[in-house]
């Protein structure tokens, strides 16, 4: 996950609940990242691992008459399929 994002989160959270004790907020922080989609807990570095890989099995499937069809459906179905269409 982007580290700034993770960072306004755990402010934003502290600025809601400045009495709070600070496992219970490190809780929230948690909980809170767990409920966003997996795509947005990757790092861009593991967003462009997994793209590659999609699109590596993308012209597989072109050559091979769609072998790996499934196999990219599985990506799209973890991750969503607007992390393939980013540009």
């Amino acid at each position: 996950m982007d580290k700034e994002k993770l960072n306004e989160a755990a402010r934003e959270n502290v600025r809601k609940y400045p009495h709070q004790h600070r496992s219970y907020t490190f809780r929230q922080g948690a909980d809170w990242i767990m409920q966003q989609p997996l795509s947005e807990r990757l790092t861009e570095d593991e967003k462009e691992k997994i793209k590659a890989k999609y699109n590596e099995l993308k012209s597989l499937n072109s050559i091979t008459n769609e072998m790996f069809a499934d196999d990219t459906a599985i990506l799209e179905w973890l991750f969503g399929k607007g992390l393939f269409n980013e540009k």
